[in-house]
């Protein structure tokens, strides 16, 4: 059917244009949005904004995350002009847009994918890979062998171009910053190094190169491993989740705190040593006022865009004291409760201590290991003192098993950017009717654009001119672009017609027609164009899902 194009939201293009850009700035990036950190592990807090200092930390992901990133390549930022206007004494103007190149490192690892990228806070890469913002966009995923990015070699000197092999690296060529105050921007990554769970085993076989035995059941959604030394890096996950290492046949091995239970081994109490006699085992008790009666636990939240979200347990009396926990880790909010009223209990637990000495003898003892008194009641070792014969067993009260049982959890309210559909770009192109204040010999032509979904923005325009393409700037805001349903009557130039109505449908849904009941002669009418033809109509009416 006949494509139809309504009033537009902004004005057409006509001839060659160019946006007023505004004062040109500096060719150096901003230090300000640049500024080191420093070289600690890693502690829950807001998501960090980029860097560009040498030595920063590049954090190792496991699977999905969302990270700031580091700056290891970029050029000057890159100026250009666009005169518009000029003719019959009339002067021209000349604008300016800026654009940048540069590449930003996210993972010390190979990693499968970029999801969503944010830029100052708001979504310049939407879950389905269209940008916001014009820019040529790469990804390097960090393997081994991964080639040189074509831009870069391009700029380096041969054989100065480094491949960055082993580094999950994005690249961003020509990257528009009008949008962003001709500055760049302080970018945020949706990193996925695994669709699914990542295996805690998985984070800490990793950072030892499988030095350390890792048999523990706790999952996480994601983590960015970062910090000094393997203690830096792997200490935010010992500290808050339910997990322990131990020592055992020289090695260590990470396991629950529940890790074979079951298994717990009598002992035989030492009665004395020589002409020394052991006391009795001793049950010691901690003061209440000393365990906490509820516990935050924050974490990273993937239902809030990977921002910090906050999971509380508390006891029925909690009146007292409030314990904080920071979990540097990306989690749902049901997890992160579950956390939380593991650790709450285990306090309680542990608070109630055993210690006794017993002969060294055909058991091997060891930090972790479980054992059990004469009552029956199960201890896990938490310290050990070996002596000529004798060991020194200082045990606590802990979790037996899992006892949780999963409790729906709300993330809370989360302010997301705007992730609509662009769709495909319709463009129309108008050859205006000769007004008498129109030169005949200079053609006037509009161009009408718009998407099939409604995140369009705007499409950049170029004329070609022999070989080459000249741009004239980019397109207005949408205009109401759509296609006939029913054919358009016959009727009479000369006369109003009142009798027929014509049924079109829209792009999409988000486009919108006011309005308005009268006659094609009030000053609100409607004008559209169907067919190289230009028409005024009076009255609307909205039918739904993008019909009228």
């Amino acid at each position: 059917m006949a494509t139809l194009v309504l009033t537009a939201a902004g004005n057409a293009i006509g001839g060659p244009v160019g946006g007023a850009i505004g004062a040109a700035i500096g060719q150096q990036i901003d230090r300000s949005i640049f500024a080191p950190k420093g070289r600690d592990g890693p502690r829950l807090k807001e998501l960090d904004i980029q860097t560009s200092s040498y030595g920063s930390d590049i954090p190792a992901i496991f699977g999905a995350m969302r990270v700031a990133g580091t700056v290891i390549w970029a050029t000057d930022l890159i100026e250009r002009r666009v005169k518009s206007g000029g003719g019959k004494g009339r002067p021209s103007t000349t604008g300016y847009s800026y654009s940048v190149n540069m590449a930003v490192a996210l993972s010390s690892r190979s990693v499968q994918r970029v999801g969503r990228i944010w830029a100052d806070g708001n979504l310049l890469r939407g879950a389905g890979g269209d940008f916001k913002t014009d820019t040529q966009f790469r990804f390097h995923e960090g393997h081994a062998d991964q080639p040189l990015d074509p831009l870069i070699a391009s700029a380096e000197s041969a054989g100065q171009c480094p491949a960055y092999r082993g580094t999950g690296y994005a690249v961003f060529e020509d990257f528009q910053l009008a949008d962003y105050g001709n500055r760049i921007p302080s970018l945020t990554f949706e990193i996925f190094e695994r669709e699914n769970l990542v295996p805690v085993n998985a984070v800490f076989a990793g950072a030892s190169d499988g030095a350390i035995a890792a048999s523990s059941g706790e999952m996480l959604t994601g983590y960015a491993m970062s910090g000094a030394d393997i203690r830096a890096a792997l200490s935010p996950l010992l500290s808050a989740l339910p997990i322990m290492l131990r020592t055992k046949d020289d090695r260590l091995e990470l396991i629950d705190w529940w890790h074979n239970a079951d298994g717990a081994a009598g002992v035989t109490i030492a009665a004395a040593e020589g002409a020394g006699a052991f006391g009795r085992p001793a049950i010691s008790q901690q003061p209440a006022n000393t365990t906490p009666q509820a516990l935050a636990l924050r974490h990273y939240d993937p239902a809030r865009d990977f921002q910090a979200g906050v999971q509380a347990s508390k006891s029925v009396n909690a009146r007292r004291s409030l314990q904080q926990m920071e979990l540097p880790a990306a989690l749902s909010a049901s997890a992160a409760k579950r956390i939380a009223d593991l650790q709450l209990l285990q306090a309680h637990r542990a608070k109630e201590s055993w210690s006794v000495d017993v002969v060294d003898g055909p058991v091997t003892l060891y930090a972790g290991a479980w054992l059990q008194d004469a009552d029956g009641k199960r201890w896990r070792i938490s310290e050990l003192e070996r002596r000529s014969g004798t060991i020194k067993v200082t045990a606590m009260a802990s979790i037996m098993f899992d006892p949780t049982i999963p409790k729906p959890a709300s993330s809370g309210r989360n302010l997301e950017s705007p992730d609509l559909d662009p769709g495909q770009t319709r463009i129309v192109v108008i050859d205006l009717p000769v007004f008498g204040t129109t030169d005949p010999a200079k053609p006037q032509v509009a161009v009408f654009a718009g998407g099939t979904g409604p995140g369009w923005r705007r499409a950049a325009l170029s004329v070609q001119n022999g070989n080459q393409l000249l741009d004239i700037g980019a397109t207005a805001l949408p205009a109401a672009i759509g296609h006939l349903l029913t054919a358009l009557p016959p009727h009479n130039p000369q006369l109003i017609d009142l009798g027929s109505e014509v049924e079109i449908q829209l792009l999409h849904d988000g486009m919108v027609i006011p309005g308005i009941n009268g006659t094609p002669l009030v000053a609100n009418a409607g004008l559209c164009w169907i067919d190289n033809e230009f028409l005024r109509f009076g009255s609307t009416e909205a039918l739904g899902s993008g019909r009228y």
